[in-house]
């Protein structure tokens, strides 16, 4: 009988999601600020946020438990870099996805230190299409910890 690894690295480059997300998880402490734990991902494959010059290379889009939290990648992997921003999550409201024909992206607006609103379109590639929406909904919805009533519950 042949075992198959659910998390694929080859030559230290992390390649199926399960890798990313272990690699992540195994790193967040270099990433996120203290005591944060990961809740989901994606990759936004055009990298174009207001506050870092990520020269439009793909990014990390890690929720944790208090921020949306922005990480590089490195060129021609799947290496995560270094922290290009961490936004607190109710700085971020992010739009229902955008399910067309050719593309699936994801609308939020983000909102500056300065006060200012910024206009951010993730572009999504397929394979992350379940983890970007399952990201949304979490980080739209309520605070952490919070569940919504079950519908017919009497509230």
């Amino acid at each position: 009988m042949t075992v198959v690894a659910a998390a694929a690295i080859v030559g230290r480059m992390p390649v199926s999601k399960a890798a990313i997300r272990d690699e992540l998880v195994s790193r967040l402490a270099e990433f996120a600020p203290r005591g944060e734990q990961l809740q989901g991902l994606f990759v936004d494959e055009r990298g174009q946020i207001p506050f870092a010059d990520s020269a439009g290379t793909p990014v990390y889009v890690l929720l944790t438990t208090n921020y949306v939290v922005f990480v590089g990648i490195k060129r021609f992997s799947n290496t995560p870099t270094h922290t290009l921003g961490t936004v607190p999550r109710q700085a971020i409201r992010f739009g229902p996805p955008d399910h067309g024909i050719a593309h699936f992206s994801v609308r939020a607006q983000l909102q500056d230190q300065q006060g200012r609103l910024h206009q951010i379109r993730f572009s999504i590639q397929q394979k992350w299409r379940a983890e970007a929406a399952a990201l949304t909904a979490a980080a739209s919805g309520s605070p952490p910890g919070y569940a919504a009533p079950e519908p017919g519950s009497g509230y």
